[in-house]
């Protein structure tokens, strides 16, 4: 029986971050610039919240939205899912599947310390797939 592994042994570590004072445009450009669809977002270097792609589309519907306009806080999620990097892989699953979220930001010590998303976890269960796994 294998054992299950922690946070820090399976999220992607120092992931791109954003400032929450920042504009959103700015996240646009970060997403776009280097391919990932959720920022974690920082206050004075601490974990605050995430912003995703979707998060971006749908407050860009509003009339005179504008990218350079908006900031980060503005857009942001509320509640969102900040696991510890020791916390087991179920658990952090677990949590992502009962709060349909497509994300968990991974801290050490109020930092970002990793993101965990949906890809991540297709991708490492596809592979335990090909390794003879359930």
């Amino acid at each position: 029986m294998s054992t299950i592994p922690n946070m820090s042994e399976v999220m992607t570590p120092f992931p791109y971050a954003i400032a929450l004072d920042r504009y959103v445009g700015e996240a646009q450009r970060m997403m776009v610039g280097h391919e990932v669809r959720h920022l974690p977002v920082t206050a004075d270097g601490e974990v605050f919240s995430v912003i995703t792609e979707r998060d971006i589309q749908a407050a860009l519907l509003a009339p005179d939205a504008d990218p350079w306009q908006l900031t980060v806080r503005d857009v942001c999620v509320d509640d969102p899912y900040i696991a510890d990097v020791s916390d087991p892989l179920d658990v952090v699953l677990e949590q992502m599947a009962l709060r349909h979220i497509g994300c968990a930001i991974l801290a050490q010590e109020d930092r970002v310390a990793g993101i965990y998303t949906t890809v991540d976890a297709c991708r490492q269960f596809a592979e335990t797939l090909r390794k003879g796994g359930p």
